[in-house]
């Protein structure tokens, strides 16, 4: 996302959960271009997704799919639906997590699911089953991407059909998901700085990755808690995760060609010994003020972890807070922006 500009909203979930029709509502609602994956590669394609599944096979769809993402992760203002199945690859869940994509989450049982495509006859992975068939395929397969779901989610509604929650129209969940864009637009639009979070190696499996360490929560829940902290200061943050360090280099340099304020960047274990990435900070360090953070308590770890070579050529560096090490680099550019403004 460039300086300036709105950030899209990918809605994922499974078949059935209404993303083009929710999808289609909210932009309208919202002011915002939409897009569907699956109408997207079926228009390129020039056949339906049934037809490309039959004619060509399931990897090819998919690698379609991957290529069509990365497309669209570079686009801004954008309601964006996922195919029910994208976020199950792991090429497409990487690639929203690399961005920092805001993606929420339609969630629905498999009773709701089962009924709202009873007579539908577009699916392929439905094709040529009983009833009860569909039932147990539904009900199989949405175990089975829950969790993948719940990997990359930032936000979750919630609309199930059983027990005590209530099923919402579909006009009730415009109306409120429509409600929260009006609020993140507003923000957006009062935001007086544009701040990159850069995070490096292994961030992205927060969850799994050392929990007693790191904690359990996973690095969708970072992302989210980050860019609402970020809010609180007037800052539009954008996300951005690589495990490779040229990758950290050129979205140091991108941010300064396009203007952005300021940096806050967790270098995980290049914060040890990448010369390289110091190099890249100090580059631009007169006009790009930067941020280190950490997770952890890093002088009470190995004792490798105790030096910094990208320390000297940042204003502060933040550490052992968790999550709460990225709001108080807010709060350290805040003060410097204030005192040099």
């Amino acid at each position: 996302m460039n300086k300036g500009q709105e950030e899209n909203l990918f809605l994922m979930g499974f078949m059935g959960s209404g993303k083009t029709t929710i999808g289609q509502k909210l932009a309208n609602a919202c002011g915002k271009k939409f897009c569907d994956m699956d109408q997207e590669l079926e228009k390129r394609e020039g056949r339906s997704v049934s037809q490309i599944f039959a004619e060509k096979g399931e990897a090819y769809f998919r690698e379609k799919e991957t290529e069509l993402l990365a497309e669209l992760l570079l686009k801004q203002g954008h309601i964006i639906a996922l195919g029910g199945g994208t976020p199950v690859q792991t090429a497409n869940s990487r690639l929203l997590q690399k961005y920092g994509a805001r993606v929420l989450w339609l969630d629905a049982d498999a009773e709701a699911i089962y009924r709202r495509l009873a007579c539908d006859h577009t699916r392929p992975l439905l094709e040529g089953l009983t009833d009860q068939e569909k039932y147990n395929k539904i009900a199989a397969l949405l175990a089975q991407r829950k969790p993948w779901y719940a990997w990359v989610a930032t936000q979750k509604w919630e609309n199930q059909s059983m027990g005590e929650a209530k099923e919402y129209t579909i006009e009730e969940t415009v109306e409120n998901l429509a409600e929260q864009e009006r609020k993140i637009q507003e923000q957006e639009a009062a935001a007086c700085k544009t701040i990159w979070v850069l995070n490096g190696p292994n961030l992205n499996f927060l969850g799994i990755r050392e929990p007693a360490v790191y904690g359990t929560e996973n690095y969708a829940a970072l992302v989210a808690y980050v860019k609402e902290a970020g809010i609180s200061y007037g800052f539009t943050v954008r996300c951005l995760q690589s495990n490779y360090e040229g990758e950290l280099v050129d979205w140091i340099q991108d941010a300064y060609r396009e203007g952005v304020d300021g940096l806050v960047i967790n270098p995980g274990a290049l914060t040890h010994y990448s010369y390289t990435l110091r190099d890249a900070l100090a580059s631009v360090a007169e006009r790009l003020p930067a941020v280190e953070v950490h997770l952890s308590e890093i002088q009470e770890r190995e004792e490798f972890r105790h030096i910094s070579v990208t320390r000297p050529v940042c204003i502060d560096q933040v550490s052992g807070l968790g999550f709460a090490s990225y709001e108080a680099a807010f709060a350290r550019l805040a003060e410097f922006f204030k005192k040099n403004s």
